[in-house]
């Protein structure tokens, strides 16, 4: 799906997949990665660490390509590179938590995943 943003005059086109790894930072400072993962810390609900914590790969790929279909992707029209549409004004706003909850998910998966790894269950 290509898109063009709502303040766009170029005609620059990129895709929704190039807009959600830029999506997580806040602002253009935190694209250091210290100062974006001291950002996140603050997101960071801590009730939910341990139910993000377990499970199995395959689990977590379904469970992001059910958020894709039912929040990123969610009335947006289907979008080519020849016509691009252009993303709602607020979709940057309303979808960057999202993008805040996947990127906190993905890294305690992997440190889960690790610390499996390494220290496997007797």
């Amino acid at each position: 799906k290509f898109y063009r943003t709502p303040d766009d005059k170029k005609g620059k086109k990129t895709n929704i997949h190039a807009l959600w790894d830029h999506m997580v930072a806040i602002n253009s400072s935190e694209i250091d990665p210290n100062t974006l993962s001291d950002s996140l810390l603050k997101f960071i609900d801590k009730s939910k660490i341990k139910e993000y914590s377990t499970g199995k790969p395959s689990d977590w790929a379904f469970e992001t390509y059910q958020i894709a279909r039912k929040t990123v992707y969610k009335g947006l029209p289907a979008g080519s590179y020849k016509k691009p549409f252009k993303l709602p004004r607020d979709y940057i706003e309303k979808m960057r938590p999202v993008a805040h909850e996947q990127m906190i998910k993905s890294s305690l998966r992997l440190k889960f995943s690790i610390e499996q790894l390494f220290n496997p269950p007797k």
